[in-house]
């Protein structure tokens, strides 16, 4: 992946010299494959490991570098400040959000944001995401990759007025659904397949690609975005049958089991930030959210062998 040396230092000030840090990075276990300069720009391409999905961002390395330097190292609450623009609790009809798929979706969270003006993003932010290999689409579907580039979370970004219904359903896709992905492709789906729907349709592949129904425009008003964890074996599997045309490998190991809902949030609160900020807004709801409940501890307990009132007599112990 790539990182640029400056966005490095929003997160962690340091002064080290770009070649000390491809070494230190490199005896970290982030072997740095090639550093190249683009204007005042540094950029590092670097080889993640697939058992380090932790860093594949730019937050992610920065902790890395926090950690080998001895600096202090922002918390995930840091950047979380909701943006000042009057934020109405969610109202019922906004949007419904609903979890079928339970075994494959943790949590789903919703924000709407209403008035916003797409049209292309500033000229810094194309430029950052062109250096991380990312292409300008637009100032809302450009934040969301931003973010993503930052914190390492994947989001989406819905035209809440194309939901029929105004309603999100996650669930399993019936056998030979047709869904058509943003690329125009009309694809058939399998049951093994997690999509986001509507009360009408698939509008997107969980962790894989939204659809072209729900595709923000520059006609858009309403956004609904979403931040949520998915069952990243099911979008693995969605990837391997599609190997070209959706998440690239790098997407589905940010879906990382037991990711921190801190991190879900804050990556969620400073998209808004930069919504915010780039595309403006007349208001943004409360959130919209489901969780499934965990699982963990009763499992732990039952392995352990918690709560059996069967003990062996005082003899028989060691």
């Amino acid at each position: 992946m790539k990182i640029l040396l400056s966005w490095l230092r929003e997160f962690v000030p340091f002064d080290k010299e770009p070649r000390e840090l491809a070494t230190d990075l490199s005896l970290l276990g982030f072997a740095v494959d090639a550093i190249t300069s683009d204007g005042n720009e540094t950029v590092f391409e670097i080889d993640v490991t697939t058992n380090r999905p932790d860093a594949l961002s730019h937050y992610g390395l920065a902790r890395e570098v926090a950690a080998r330097y001895g600096l202090p190292f922002p918390s995930l609450a840091t950047p979380a400040g909701e943006p000042n623009k009057a934020r109405p609790r969610a109202r019922r009809k906004d949007a419904m959000v609903e979890i079928v798929a339970a075994d494959l979706c943790g949590r789903y969270s919703a924000r709407l944001i209403r008035g916003v003006e797409v049209k292309p993003s500033p000229e810094w932010l194309v430029r950052r995401l062109e250096l991380v290999g990312v292409r300008s689409i637009n100032n809302v579907a450009d934040a969301t990759n931003y973010v993503l580039m930052a914190y390492g979370h994947p989001m989406h970004a819905f035209d809440l007025d194309r939901l029929q219904g105004g309603r999100i359903i996650v669930r399993r896709a019936a056998s030979g659904e047709q869904f058509t992905t943003l690329d125009s492709v009309c694809r058939t789906l399998t049951s093994n397949d997690l999509v986001i729907a509507d009360a009408g349709r698939a509008v997107a592949l969980a962790g894989g690609m939204g659809g072209l129904d729900t595709e923000i425009s520059p006609a858009t008003k309403n956004v609904l975005l979403e931040s949520a964890w998915f069952d990243p074996v099911a979008v693995r599997s969605v990837c391997c049958r599609r190997p070209h045309d959706l998440a690239p490998k790098e997407q589905v190991c940010l879906l990382i089991p037991g990711k921190p809902d801190a991190l879900i949030r804050a990556a969620q609160v400073r998209l808004l930030q930069f919504q915010d900020q780039i595309a403006g807004a007349l208001g943004v709801t409360g959130e919209r959210i489901r969780k499934r409940k965990s699982r963990a501890l009763g499992r732990l307990r039952a392995l352990m062998g918690a709560g059996h009132e069967t003990a062996l007599p005082a003899t028989e112990r060691t």
